[in-house]
């Protein structure tokens, strides 16, 4: 197993249980301008080892879900900010920096929640 892509979410915006509910998560680091605070889940200690393809798994604090969809924009917009839309909806994805993955219940993402995108080898 190869991780690509594992942060810890240091701060949950006010609005993310209401788009969780719409079946979507924004990721991005914490030096995200503060208008995107509330509306995204924060994070720190970002590791990014490689390209995210749909061979790939997004797992939270253990719950995997199989990513569908890579927008042409996500490898490059993770390494540089942290930031992706994660939908999910088992489809594909609107925007250039979305993944969509498949559709199960978005989890309870918390202050301390692990988010990781592997690769089985």
């Amino acid at each position: 197993m190869t991780v690509l892509f594992e942060v810890t979410a240091t701060k949950i915006g006010e609005l993310v249980s209401e788009f969780a509910e719409q079946n979507f998560l924004i990721l991005f680091d914490e030096s995200a301008p503060k208008e995107l605070h509330d509306v995204s889940v924060l994070h720190t200690d970002r590791k990014n080892t490689g390209e995210i393809t749909l061979a790939d798994v997004l797992v939270i604090d253990g719950q995997s879900f199989q990513i569908s969809f890579v927008g042409n924009t996500v490898n490059k917009t993770m390494q540089e900010l942290g930031h992706a839309t994660i939908k999910f909806n088992s489809g594909r994805g609107d925007l250039p920096g979305t993944i969509c993955v498949e559709e199960k219940p978005v989890p309870d993402i918390h202050i301390g929640s692990k988010i990781q995108i592997i690769r089985h080898n």
